[in-house]
């Protein structure tokens, strides 16, 4: 999310405001995650799939020779819900800066007109080769959920690895997600709002 919000500040010069107001709601969204999901796992010490291979377990005194707290700390997972949160995060920032309600509405025309308007509210841009007109803002609003679609990539990878189990990986992105929902408004507007792309917090 950091280098999506540096990228941006480089290529149009007017950060300022965007950096202050996303530090401000990501931050303690990331750090709210971080805080419920490590009291959960050590409250709940739910054992992780692969316990009784890793624990050091003896068939003859029905006990373990090694087992550490980390073996106990499946649910939720920890991976799922800080990708989710950070990466849903940047979803949320990317369609608020593609104006997500000027995207899936058809332009009109004082929007066309209004000062500071992207290229991509304005109308459909032509394509080479005779292949006629679209709209590229839909396009960009659609790659913006790309970043959402890494994390729930990367809590399968949690599956298919053995290190969780499934209800331990969809409770991690609820969590995730929950947070970056909850902290995302203190920064930024809505993404349907009108002036999704601007910052709350003053530069």
């Amino acid at each position: 999310p950091l280098a999506v919000l540096v990228l941006r500040g480089f290529l149009t010069h007017r950060a300022a405001g965007d950096v202050r107001a996303f530090l401000y709601a990501f931050f303690p969204a990331m750090a709210t995650t971080n805080l419920a999901n490590t009291w959960i796992k050590r409250y709940v010490g739910r054992l992780r799939p692969f316990f009784y291979q890793r624990c050091g377990y003896d068939a003859s005194t029905f006990a373990c020779t090694d087992d550490k707290d980390l073996l106990r700390q499946s649910f939720p997972s920890g991976h799922s819900s800080e990708s989710m949160c950070a990466l849903l995060f940047c979803t949320l920032f990317l369609l608020g800066k593609v104006k997500l309600r000027r995207s899936l509405l058809a332009p009109r025309e004082e929007d066309r007109e209004e000062e500071g308007v992207g290229q991509a509210d304005r109308g459909p841009s032509r394509l080479p080769f005779g292949l006629g007109a679209v709209r590229l803002a839909p396009a960009w609003a659609a790659l913006a959920t790309l970043p959402t679609c890494l994390s729930v990539w990367i809590a399968c990878s949690r599956l298919r690895d053995d290190w969780h189990h499934p209800a331990d990986v969809l409770a991690g992105l609820l969590l995730g997600a929950s947070c970056a929902l909850f902290f995302y408004p203190c920064g930024f507007p809505p993404v349907f709002a009108d002036d999704s792309h601007l910052p709350l917090v003053s530069p």
